[in-house]
């Protein structure tokens, strides 16, 4: 849940995220685990959306101080087994910028 607390904009993180959904990393229980992002739209955010306010409320009260639509994100491992489960639980994100790119004509 991209909320910033009600901010009246996305969190800084989420701009990393979106940007590279494929270079994610959290870590649970010690391990880091390599996972993509995906923002959940239409049936599929409402769902979440409707589990996410029940187990935390403060979320629907972030909802209600702004404008724009709080961005839900899904979790998927990328090296388990079965792909397609998300991480369940909330989990906290720290955003890590990944490198800039080598200028063109530099060596890298």
């Amino acid at each position: 849940m991209a909320s910033a607390a009600g901010g009246p904009r996305n969190p800084a993180w989420y701009y990393n995220l979106a940007a590279h959904p494929d270079r994610v990393q959290i870590e649970m229980a010690g391990s880091k685990i390599a996972v993509t992002a995906e923002q959940l739209r239409g049936g599929e955010r409402e769902e979440a959306w409707r589990q996410i306010t029940s187990a935390v409320p403060r979320f629907a009260k972030y909802q209600q101080k702004t404008d724009r639509e709080l961005p839900v994100i899904r979790l998927v491992p990328r090296s388990s087994a079965d792909e397609h489960e998300p991480i369940t639980g909330f989990t906290r994100l720290r955003a890590q910028s990944p490198p800039d790119p080598a200028p063109p004509g530099s060596r890298a």
